[in-house]
């Protein structure tokens, strides 16, 4: 079983900060992503973390330019952006 965590605050402001369509399609990726049996398989494998418990960090497309980024691990799922392509990567 996959337990829910979070340490990152940030995140939620993230999600704040969206409005309109996108905040609910983001909602919805959140929801699919906890309520899935395997969080990896709806995400795009992008890297494995180095710092901290090793997990996976998958990309979640909300739409064609907005991302969710998650990290599943050996006990835990653990959310860390969401965003426009520039604001979750850094770049365009």
């Amino acid at each position: 079983m996959i337990v829910y965590e979070n340490k990152k605050p940030d995140f939620y402001k993230m999600l704040a900060g969206l409005n309109g369509d996108i905040l609910k399609r983001a909602r919805e990726g959140l929801q699919a992503i906890i309520c899935a049996e395997d969080p990896a398989a709806l995400g795009v494998r992008k890297c494995v973390t180095k710092k901290g418990p090793k997990c996976v960090v998958y990309a979640y497309e909300i739409n064609r330019s907005y991302r969710l980024l998650y990290c599943v691990g050996a006990d835990c799922l653990r959310f860390i952006s969401v965003g426009d392509h520039k604001d979750v990567y850094g770049r365009d």
